[in-house]
């Protein structure tokens, strides 16, 4: 059984909720044709209370709802709370997703990056099966050993040429590095950077485009006093207002009389180590291009010098050694033949009986003498004394075994 009609609205009119001519019941009461329906008086301030809520009421307070029967209030929160708690997280909370650090390299076939994840291992080498090959002949197949913690990355040095950091150089030793940061393996300048960073992707337009845009711009229409439009931005969409001109950012250039070693950390772009240099850093290069120039006419200037001081040693020795001794003082006194060679005497003070004797022992002679000239006395002695003192040769003979001095010829 209803116990209340709710107010409902009907062609303007407005029906009471509590009128014994319209309660519906076993004592419900109709109201007769006759009579006139009129609406209930509204309050004075109308405007004001007029709200629609659960049990519509126009123009009254809200009724109290009665308390219904259900379950208990304290076991289920208010709406409120019920929707706060459902808001909260029922899992874990994950933490924010790190940043994504970058390795790159410049090797002379082109750059080369790697992402690096935490948790993950990355060889470096010049072998094709390491996880980043560099092609150059000054790395080991297998060089470094890369491994993310956090925002750091760890770096192990395996190659023999080892690692150069910030103008030191590491060998067989494992490196704690936070990006940006840049260090050299062998030829090869490397760096780790965040991928997001925007020091290293920075493409600034020119301001003279901005004030030519501005330049360029439209005049209104007559009558319309509303301001132009903001010109487009060069290059693409662009939406708001235009940016301030900003001075150029200065040139960096590298200190002068710097090395490859370098750190490159502090720079706002990355330099290409391959490309032609510029202004005082040319001249720098060129200096010590004529250094090195005269440092190698030094060092080859001195190695010549040494090899003529060798050469002029051995020269001097050998010929003390093939150098025939000198005739002692005894034989000196005693006139030397004047001819090398002897001719066999017209008119010999004694012939010998055969002439086949003869001419052997002119031979003779002439083969002493001969090893005298060149300092063999003993091969001239044996020869001396295969003359007989019958041959004509004897008294020559005798001559010049007395100059040997140590010469006794046969009887």
């Amino acid at each position: 059984m209803l116990s209340a009609l709710v107010p409902v609205m009907t062609n303007d009119r407005k029906f009471p909720a509590e009128d014994d001519r319209t309660r519906i019941g076993p004592q419900a009461k109709f109201p007769s044709p006759d009579s006139t329906m009129r609406p209930a008086p509204l309050p004075d301030n109308d405007s004001d209370k007029t709200r629609i809520s659960p049990g519509i009421n126009i123009g009254g307070p809200a009724p109290t709802p009665p308390a219904a029967a259900g379950p208990d209030s304290s076991s289920h929160p208010p709406f409120a709370d019920e929707q706060t708690r459902i808001m909260r997280p029922s899992g874990p909370v994950v933490p924010p997703p790190e940043d994504e650090l970058v390795f790159e390299a410049k090797t002379a076939a082109g750059p080369v990056e790697k992402l690096l994840t935490s948790g993950r291992r990355l060889t470096v080498g010049r072998d094709p099966s390491q996880d980043i090959t560099l092609d150059d002949r000054t790395l080991s197949r297998e060089h470094l050993v890369l491994e993310r913690r956090g925002d750091k990355v760890v770096v192990q040095v395996l190659g023999l040429n080892g690692l150069v950091h910030n103008g030191v150089s590491h060998k067989s030793a494992t490196l704690e590095m936070t990006a940006p940061a840049s260090f050299t393996v062998g030829g090869i300048l490397c760096r780790l950077r965040r991928k997001d960073d925007a020091d290293a992707t920075l493409f600034m337009a020119d301001p003279a485009q901005f004030a030519g845009a501005g330049q360029q711009q439209p005049t209104p229409p007559g009558g319309d006093s509303r301001p132009p439009a903001p010109p487009p931005f060069p290059g693409g969409d662009f939406t708001g207002a235009v940016p301030a001109s900003q001075p150029a950012p200065a040139p960096v250039f590298s200190p002068s009389g710097g090395s490859a070693f370098d750190d490159f950390s502090g720079q706002s772009s990355w330099e290409d180590p391959f490309s032609q240099p510029t202004g005082s850093a040319r001249k720098s290069r060129a200096s010590s291009g004529k250094a090195g120039i005269t440092r190698y006419l030094l060092i080859g200037g001195a190695a010549l010098l040494v090899v003529l001081l060798v050469a002029a040693l051995v020269f001097f020795f050998t010929r003390i050694k093939d150098e025939p001794r000198k005739t002692p003082p005894s034989a000196q006194q005693a006139p030397a033949p004047t001819s090398a060679a002897v001719a066999a005497p017209a008119a010999p003070a004694q012939t010998d009986a055969d002439p086949k004797n003869y001419n052997q022992h002119g031979t003779s002679f002439n083969e002493a003498y001969r090893y005298y000239n060149e300092g063999k006395y003993t091969m001239a002695c044996d020869f001396l004394q295969d003359i007989p003192a019958t041959s004509a040769f004897r008294e020559r003979a005798e001559n010049l075994a007395r100059q040997m001095g140590n010469c006794t010829l046969n009887d």
